[in-house]
């Protein structure tokens, strides 16, 4: 009787444990569509322009690299233990791509990036005249930094989620 009562616990603690790792898998390719959605706009000056003046977009925003950071810090979490750390290629790759996106493009580097674009944005509208001489070019100079950077975000957060389906969790 003891045995089979140590035999169920065991299976059902299996089970929570599959669906946890069901779980965090599901709630990473949630985050990673929300994020697709709110940063899309961010490849344009209106949308930098929206970023720096409209505060429940950037709470929002920034709560949802948080949310991305925590569910990341999770699948470290059930990576390192479901696997041993050099047991194959996905599962270093997974590994070295959560510690990027946390390190690399921590919600703090964000903020810092956000704060420089703010500034950059303000410039060039302060500065540059709509019609005048160099507004283009300025503007564009920071479309494309910031691009670059959200794009650099947009494509780890991808990489990990795929390559987390490809680990079998």
């Amino acid at each position: 009787m003891k045995k089979l009562c140590i035999l169920i616990v065991v299976l059902g603690s299996m089970n929570i444990c599959s669906a946890q790792e069901e779980n965090i898998v599901s709630t990473l390719d949630n985050l990673r569509s929300d994020w697709d959605g709110r940063v899309e706009s961010l490849q344009s000056f209106e949308g930098l322009k929206n970023l720096c003046r409209n505060r429940d977009y950037r709470v929002g925003l920034v709560e949802l690299l948080d949310q991305i950071h925590s569910s990341n810090s999770e699948l470290l979490k059930t990576v390192s233990t479901k696997y041993p750390e050099n047991s194959s290629d996905e599962v270093s790759a997974t590994l070295k791509g959560i510690e990027t996106l946390e390190t690399v493009y921590s919600t703090n580097s964000f903020l810092d990036f956000i704060h420089t674009e703010c500034n950059e944005y303000n410039f060039v509208k302060n500065n540059f005249s709509a019609a005048g001489i160099g507004y283009e070019a300025e503007k564009s100079r920071v479309e494309i930094e910031i691009a670059k950077y959200v794009d650099a975000i947009t494509w780890q957060i991808n990489v990990i989620g795929e390559q987390v389906k490809q680990l079998s969790l």
